[in-house]
């Protein structure tokens, strides 16, 4: 049981992490308030609001796909693959993900959840070319296992707790988007010739002109529509009043907190990769196999992805491995101090531990496994 908890330490403890920023800024508040004689308490709002914020984005977020540049592997187009996921499914009771294939360069491989649907791991051309059949188990085992552990919920609702107050507002003013769409639809159905409040309309003339063509209401529907959409649109226009200076408001307030937040919760993240790594040694039974892996791997990482992949930088939270390695500069910073400044700088904002943390933790359990053999 202690070994257990020891393992686990390392993820639970980076989470309190994420839990004592927000605490800390909220008992500064206190400490503040009391001290210029006014109510402590309203110190605690915040941490609250942090709480709640984080779930409500959850609640209101798009949970989109890391990436539309993908296709479904069929079982026919590479039978190999789905058999080590069959294997893997059957040994951990999990319900089997969906496999895609997506256009990164170089090996790697991503985890996600959809709001509606299956899971999907998603494996680049260069895993499937580059490892052999133990190899792949491995990091197909690394991807089930943040499927198993909810990564990607954890994450983001860390991030969420650090970027509530930018991203709550941000994501109320989508739904006030969402409602003027609609509104002006049911407006120009009616006969009015009126615009939306807000210039968030794709493609406004084209939408107009199908809406026109598929018929207008009868006349006295029109009419008796016509009232509550102005009442709607008065309505948002006085939401949007509120909601325009609290996202003003969250902008400051997450410029003055966002460096430590950002920091705990990508130290949260890393955590989690190294959870993910030894659930996968533990599974296959192989932790030098997955160690095998990552080196392999690593070696083809490419310094720069194509310009056609955006989103990339957003999936490396759940990636097996970051989809671009660092610029290498160490001849920029002049004496030792300052390229140890660079190499803390460049460890703290990372995604994933450095691959010989990785290996060391890898090899550390193989000897462990090694020794409890009888």
């Amino acid at each position: 049981m202690f070994a257990r908890f020891r393992s686990s330490w390392p993820v639970l403890g980076a989470f309190l992490l994420v839990l004592g920023v927000s605490a800390a800024y909220s008992l500064t508040l206190c400490g503040l308030l009391w001290w210029a004689g006014l109510p402590w308490w309203i110190g605690l709002v915040p941490f609250g609001l942090s709480l709640v914020g984080a779930e409500s984005l959850h609640a209101l977020g798009k949970n989109e796909p890391p990436t539309t540049d993908t296709f479904v592997i069929e079982r026919d187009d590479d039978p190999r693959v789905h058999a080590v996921l069959d294997r893997l499914c059957a040994l951990t009771d999990l319900e089997r993900p969906v496999l895609r294939l997506y256009g990164a360069e170089g090996p790697n491989a991503v985890a996600h959840v959809p709001d509606q649907g299956p899971a999907c791991v998603y494996v680049t051309p260069d895993l499937l070319e580059r490892l052999d059949n133990r190899q792949l188990e491995a990091v197909l085992a690394h991807e089930l296992a943040h499927l198993t552990h909810r990564d990607q919920r954890v994450i983001a609702f860390a991030e969420g707790m650090s970027q509530w107050m930018v991203n709550l507002p941000v994501s109320m003013l989508d739904l006030l988007y969402g409602a003027d769409e609609g509104l002006w639809v049911l407006a120009v159905r009616s006969g009015a010739s009126w615009n939306p409040l807000f210039d968030t309309v794709k493609e406004k003339e084209e939408k107009e002109e199908r809406i026109r063509r598929s018929g207008r209401f009868p006349v006295p529907v029109g009419v008796l529509v016509l009232g509550p959409v102005f009442l709607g649109r008065v309505l948002l226009g006085v939401a949007a009043l509120v909601i325009l200076p609290a996202t003003l408001v969250g902008v400051v307030l997450f410029l003055l907190t966002s460096l430590p937040s950002q920091i705990v919760v990508l130290r949260l993240v890393r955590r989690r990769e190294l959870a993910a790594d030894r659930a996968a040694a533990e599974l296959t039974g192989a932790p030098t196999v997955l160690a095998s892996a990552l080196a392999s791997m690593t070696e083809a990482i490419p310094v720069s992805q194509p310009k056609g992949l955006p989103g990339l930088r957003a999936m490396d939270a759940l990636s097996i491995l970051p989809h671009t390695r660092p610029h290498r500069r160490d001849k920029e910073g002049g004496d030792g101090f300052g390229r140890r400044l660079l190499a803390l700088r460049r460890r703290a904002f990372s995604t994933h531990p450095p691959v010989a943390v990785r290996l060391d933790a890898l090899r550390e359990l193989a000897a462990r496994r090694h020794r409890a053999e009888p």
